[in-house]
């Protein structure tokens, strides 16, 4: 017999701190997974507060980034797997860039 898990990362933003979606969302996807004989186990969610974090797609990869300078230490245990795929990066003049696009800066 053959297990599988799905592990998804899906994100939104918004400027309602009252924004229902995301619960309207999983209710939604249990249903769907049941409809498909696939049990719904866990989930993980968390909502960052726009005034304190800035995260944003990458200007160059698209991929989700949120500026390094914003993370504090206690943040960093925060759902681990969520910091997995959010990459960090360099917020300059209202442009984001992850560290991976960003160009590395050599000693010379």
């Amino acid at each position: 017999m053959n297990t599988y898990a799905i592990q998804l990362e899906l994100h939104f933003q918004s400027d309602r701190p009252d924004d229902d979606r995301f619960g309207a969302f999983v209710e939604e996807v249990k249903v769907v997974a049941a409809k498909h004989g696939i049990a719904f186990g866990e989930y993980q969610s968390m909502r960052l507060p726009g005034a304190d974090y800035t995260i944003k797609a990458c200007a160059r990869c698209g991929h989700l980034t949120v500026d390094r300078a914003n993370v504090r230490s206690e943040a960093e245990n925060m759902l681990p797997d969520f910091w997995f795929y959010v990459r960090r990066g360099t917020l300059v003049a209202d442009t984001l860039v992850c560290d991976l696009c960003r160009p590395v800066e050599r000693a010379t």
